[in-house]
């Protein structure tokens, strides 16, 4: 265990602690912790991030001190999935296909992370609801712009919605900035699943 790790495991909470230490376990101690370098693509806007391959696992920390429980929960939970459930990732077979099986899997994987990060013994409210906040402020002022027929929509739409309502549940500043939640929405929007032509 490189001495990055050692320093991070010192700050987490005992579940968290069991957590990573049943993926060390699993791993053969392959895990490892290291900063990340300013304006690391495509960790440039996150506290925390993963960098995996079949043989090693390094947690992307951006700052060891302030770095927030949750952001360290989320990663070890994927490397849950990964290494100690098994569970088989969606890998585009050419380039011009990686892109789209990516945000597929990233979906399909959050769809199970989220839901069970809300769990944990130190959620971190407030770091989510900054997330959740930040999705919602950043998601309303193109509205009206978008397809929201197509699929890139709905899916930022869906995981907005599922990250507000599971894991900040009784966060009420992020349920402010929810636009589904607000009062001049029009009724039908809502029972027709919040976005034109959804089932």
């Amino acid at each position: 265990m490189n001495n990055n790790l050692l320093s991070l495991k010192a700050r987490l909470g005992a579940q968290t602690v069991k957590l990573m230490d049943e993926i060390l376990e699993k791993s053969e101690g392959t895990l490892a912790a290291r900063m990340l370098r300013a304006g690391e693509a495509p960790f440039e806007n996150v506290a925390a991030g993963l960098d995996i391959n079949d043989y090693t696992s390094v947690l992307l920390i951006k700052d060891f001190e302030t770095v927030p429980e949750a952001a360290v929960i989320h990663e070890l939970l994927h490397l849950q999935r990964y290494w100690v459930e098994g569970v088989p990732q969606l890998i585009g077979g050419d380039h011009a296909m990686q892109q789209s099986i990516g945000l597929i899997e990233n979906s399909l994987e959050h769809l199970v992370i989220v839901p069970r990060q809300s769990g944990f013994e130190r959620q971190d409210p407030e770091y989510w609801d900054a997330g959740s906040r930040q999705e919602w402020e950043e998601f309303f002022p193109q509205w009206l712009m978008l397809d929201r027929s197509g699929l890139p929509f709905k899916r930022r739409l869906l995981m907005a919605w599922l990250r507000t309502h599971i894991v900040t549940d009784g966060c009420q500043p992020a349920r402010k900035t929810d636009p589904l939640s607000a009062p001049n929405i029009d009724p039908t929007f809502r029972q027709r699943g919040g976005y034109p032509g959804s089932r």
